[in-house]
């Protein structure tokens, strides 16, 4: 919405009955509304906006609308949009219900606390990616690098190891739209090291390099999205796998 204006997001119990040609099963939803006032999508796009790399904004990636789609199908919801040109967009996201009910006050995956020390490098196209992952080692204990693509993650990783502060272990992004990606970027790295902590990260978790990451030279795989404990837990085999940049706490 480049002038301003107001996004507005509801939520709602839905029970969906036995429809023929329904999308979904019957049974008992939480179906998310997320509207705004923005430009809109032409009728011609508004079919393509949920393929990988299709997208209406000079900057974009086309995969955040991509992304969304196979998160809210592999969790058996469905996503739908309806755009009006110079009105705005209106996107409907129905999810399964669950009948669990948690109490006041529970702690959800309470645990051992985790605290990590070394150097991590981090490559991915997306800053929001980067922050965040970023924030969450930093928080963990270690230090952080970033880069956008494949080719400044092989001079991060080759200048540090020229400065004697190498990376104990580098996430890297499977597809950077424009750039090299993290199958290529693994293979020079490699070279470098043959013994690099290499984990891939995508959000299309049935992507072969995801699916058989040993094959491509990765140590471990974190689909996206992922979360806080996810990545910490995969950095700490990982690493205590090496000799152990990780200690549980608590």
């Amino acid at each position: 919405m480049p002038l301003g204006g107001e996004v507005t997001v509801r939520a709602m119990n839905e029970t969906i009955g036995s429809v023929k040609n329904c999308q979904l099963k019957a049974g008992d939803y939480i179906k998310i509304v997320i509207e705004d006032h923005g430009r809109g999508i032409p009728p011609e796009k508004l079919a393509r906006i949920f393929d990988p790399y299709f997208t209406t904004k000079p900057e974009g990636s086309g995969l955040g609308l991509a992304s969304v789609y196979s998160i809210v199908r592999r969790h058996g919801g469905v996503v739908e949009v309806s755009s009006i040109t110079g009105v705005g967009s209106s996107f409907t996201i129905r999810l399964p219900a669950t009948s669990c009910m948690r109490l006041d006050g529970e702690v959800i995956g309470a645990g051992a606390e985790l605290i990590g020390n070394g150097r991590i490098l981090i490559m991915d196209d997306e800053e929001i990616i980067r922050d965040v992952v970023t924030e969450i080692l930093e928080f963990v204990g270690f230090d952080v690098e970033t880069c956008i693509d494949g080719n400044k993650a092989v001079e991060h990783f080759r200048s540090a190891r020229e400065r004697n502060v190498p990376f104990d272990a580098v996430i890297l992004d499977l597809t950077v739209p424009g750039g090299m990606g993290g199958k290529e970027t693994a293979e020079r790295i490699l070279e470098i090291d043959s013994s690099a902590v290499l984990i891939v990260s995508s959000g299309y978790s049935n992507d072969p390099v995801v699916a058989n990451f040993r094959q491509y030279g990765f140590s471990g795989a974190v689909p996206k999205p992922f979360t806080a404990d996810s990545l910490a837990r995969e950095l700490e085999r990982m690493l205590n796998r090496r000799g152990g940049n990780f200690s549980n706490a608590g």
